[in-house]
């Protein structure tokens, strides 16, 4: 059986939604992580003050 165009269509685009989700999740947490550390340096420097 050949896969239709449809078919192609929609595994293409199921796999960009997938790609994009676990992209994004690590763009969250790595944004995440930044923030906390900046958080983190700047209740530092208010303590050693």
């Amino acid at each position: 059986m050949k896969p239709s165009y449809t078919d192609l269509c929609n595994i293409r685009h199921h796999g960009f939604k997938v790609v994009t989700i676990s992209d994004l999740s690590k763009l969250i947490s790595l944004l995440f992580r930044g923030v906390l550390r900046k958080y983190r340096n700047d209740i530092y420097k208010k303590q050693r003050v």
